[in-house]
């Protein structure tokens, strides 16, 4: 999805299944009979179009193994090159092109009871001009969980990323607004739940999670947060969940260049509601308060609310989000409150060629940092074809627009992308879902 937060997952197990058929019917098993490598190759081009910046708030970009998959190797390896009108996304635009060539592998053990996700990915990116923006990134994950008992549940994760980002990051875990310029950053996370089934329809959830942010740029906030969860969640219906949601979470932000760091406790509750309406359609919405101890601050509406569909040969899903709290990569450490919406179309042209189209918008209330109030969208399109050989190819193109009152930054360009991969991963038979109707 375009943007994520922990805390705004509200999950069942009819929209869990539903999700798991729904991708499988549109390409999982259906790509994998037309040829053995298309699946990683798939995995692959998808790292080699997107867009030279990940999300470094989260172990995005690095594509989990499906629901259903067996234990099994991944492998892929890509090359891109990407030209930008404005590559560092100043008011100063500078044109440059970048060459990325990447190599991700991931590992996947299943058992009856434990499932261990591993995966690691190495990158070298090159600019044409801007040589003193060359380097090389990682990114690495370990995802752990356990069926202890047959009401109990537990799992862990581990995500280390050191690569470019043009985006803060929000001490929910998600993505912020536009940052203003490119800059390197590191994020190194852990996280951990249980989950406890009550009864059938009643499961409780407690997690601990603990980020750390920092941003070669001295100027803009650095930091970490730490949070503690518990959600309690009811299954209405076949179709219908309820969820109550709460999190305490303490994080720490300043610059490096000054030295000075600000606390900031926070409280927030919030309820969920999830409905299914078959394994085509579903939706979700969720609403709170966040409560910040810190002096002047006053409570703030939290929440957000999304719609999925998913057809033989298209998708589509369109998600809003609001968060409050210091995000990290702002030049000030203090509260915000960010509005982000984002819409996104997929559709399998064939079964060779993929076509996908996002768009975001957020803003931030600039009553609560003092500071202009700032806009920021981007947009994409991608084209993605699998020669019969198991070689990706893919063509894009994007735009970004920032904008704080005072300064304006505009970036586009496109980029070309080739990649490969090998597989052993299948996928398991998808078990009738008694909760789709």
């Amino acid at each position: 999805m375009f943007f994520s937060s922990r805390g705004a997952r509200c999950r069942s197990e009819a929209l869990h299944w539903a999700g798991a058929r729904a991708r499988q019917a549109i390409g999982s098993n259906d790509i994998r009979r037309r040829h053995p490598l298309a699946a990683a190759a798939v995995v692959g081009l998808w790292a080699a179009v997107t867009p030279l910046y990940p999300d470094l708030a989260r172990a995005q970009d690095l594509p989990s193994f499906d629901v259903n998959a067996q234990s099994g190797w991944r492998l892929s390896t890509g090359v891109s090159q990407e030209w930008e009108s404005n590559v560092r996304f100043v008011n100063a635009a500078q044109a440059d092109a970048t060459t990325r060539g990447r190599v991700v592998g991931a590992r996947l053990w299943r058992t009856q009871r434990d499932r261990i996700e591993m995966a690691a990915t190495g990158s070298l990116v090159r600019f044409q001009k801007s040589s003193d923006l060359n380097r090389r990134t990682y990114e690495a994950s370990l995802q752990a969980s356990r069926m202890m008992t047959r009401r109990l549940n537990g799992s862990t994760r581990l995500v280390a990323t050191s690569d470019f980002t043009n985006r803060a990051i929000t001490p929910q875990g998600g993505e912020g607004s536009l940052l203003r310029g490119l800059v390197a950053a590191r994020t190194y996370a852990a996280d951990g739940a249980l989950a406890y089934r009550v009864t059938r329809q009643s499961t409780t959830n407690i997690g601990a999670r603990y980020q750390n942010i920092s941003f070669d740029e001295p100027t803009l906030a650095s930091g970490w947060v730490a949070a503690t969860t518990a959600q309690a969640t009811r299954l209405l219906s076949a179709a219908t969940t309820l969820s109550l949601n709460y999190e305490y979470r303490r994080s720490t932000a300043g610059q490096r260049l000054t030295g000075g760091q600000r606390n900031v406790n926070a409280h927030e509750l919030t309820g969920g509601w999830v409905h299914v309406v078959n394994q085509r359609v579903s939706a979700n919405l969720r609403a709170g308060a966040s409560a910040q101890e810190a002096a002047g601050a006053e409570p703030a509406l939290i929440g957000g609310a999304g719609l999925h569909y998913q057809g033989d040969h298209d998708g589509f899903d369109a998600q809003y989000q609001r968060s409050a709290g210091q995000e990290f990569g702002r030049e000030t450490a203090r509260e915000v409150v960010t509005d982000m919406l984002g819409v996104q179309f997929q559709r399998t042209v064939s079964g060779r060629l993929r076509f996908d189209a996002t768009a975001r918008h957020s803003w931030t209330d600039p009553r609560r940092d003092g500071a202009p109030r700032a806009r920021g969208a981007d947009g994409s399109a991608n084209l993605r074809y699998e020669l019969p050989t198991g070689i990706g190819v893919g063509l894009g193109w994007f735009v970004r627009r920032r904008d704080d009152d005072s300064n304006v930054a505009v970036n586009q360009g496109v980029l070309l992308g080739l990649a490969y991969g090998w597989s052993q991963v299948r996928n398991m038979p998808v078990p009738a879902d008694p909760n789709v109707r």
